[in-house]
């Protein structure tokens, strides 16, 4: 009897998890990244170690190409960043760039950087957020490759990018990370709350590249046409200076960690041809 009752019970978990797997598909890169021109992203970001008011980052897609197989997709996005002033002396944090962004393996299942299994019972796919598709991970206590605790709930919404993720960790004191999807707007139709208070989006006429980003000691800035008498500034997440340089000339520069903490900082660079802004990353 016993030996009945127990394969019952495995009978019942065994059709409850084909169930389970048979009625739930993750979603492929293809449909996760499947954008227009006019589609619009915005994410309420934070990353701090102290209180301190929300970042909006918002994608705006101006352009859609393919590959000859249609195996990649090329999108020119428009980035806009924006943090309020989080304190009286300070000001708003902005930063504005363009890029082209090629996804590929697009027929394939997208991945959760999450510390996680890959699959398991705990994933969840359901309609969330104005009934888009969702695709999200929430591991359990111990549910990690290390067998040590992990709070990283990561997720993806059909049509509308990602990863999204929510992290706390302990890095001398606890420290919240999270890119949570606050507004999107899709083929003319809108959902959510929408934060703007960037000025029109103007081209930068300075090009830059930095390297390595993120970085841990120093990183390398190399200028395309070198500078006269332009000014570099560094800015924390809060939007407060940390490091000042003024009539820098050259077509090379190195940042150097100093005494700054670890977290996401923003270069700007400034001189009579244009600008520049780049976000940065010290580990």
């Amino acid at each position: 009897m016993k030996i009945k009752f127990t394969g019952i019970i495995a009978f019942i978990f065994v059709l409850f998890f084909a169930q389970y797997s048979a009625a739930q598909t993750p979603l492929t890169n293809r449909q996760i990244y499947d954008f227009n021109p006019g589609d619009v992203v915005q994410g309420t970001h934070f990353y701090k170690f102290e209180p301190g008011p929300p970042s909006y980052e918002t994608y705006s897609y101006l352009k859609r190409t393919a590959s000859k197989n249609n195996d990649t997709l090329f999108y020119k996005i428009r980035r806009e960043y924006y943090t309020p002033p989080s304190c009286k002396d300070c000001k708003p944090l902005i930063w504005i760039d363009t890029i082209t962004q090629a996804y590929m393996e697009l027929d394939s299942i997208a991945k959760h950087y999450n510390e996680t299994f890959q699959y398991s019972i705990k994933d969840t796919f359901y309609n969330d957020f104005c009934n888009r598709r969702v695709w999200a991970k929430k591991p359990d206590k111990l549910d990690s490759v290390w067998f040590e605790p992990v709070k990283h709930y990561t997720y993806f919404v059909e049509g509308l990018g990602g990863p999204f993720y929510i992290k706390e960790f302990s890095q001398g004191g606890p420290t919240t990370l999270d890119f949570v999807l606050t507004y999107y707007k899709k083929d003319g139709v809108s959902c959510g709350n929408f934060v703007n208070d960037l000025p029109d989006f103007k081209s930068q006429n300075i090009h830059a590249t930095i390297s390595p980003n993120p970085f841990t000691e120093t990183a390398t800035i190399q200028f395309e046409k070198p500078l006269k008498n332009a000014s570099i500034v560094l800015f924390n997440f809060e939007g407060q200076k940390t490091n000042v340089i003024s009539n820098f000339q050259g077509s090379t520069y190195e940042v150097s960690r100093g005494n700054l903490k670890t977290g996401i900082y923003f270069l700007k660079v400034n001189d009579i041809n244009g600008s520049w802004s780049q976000k940065i990353a010290i580990q």
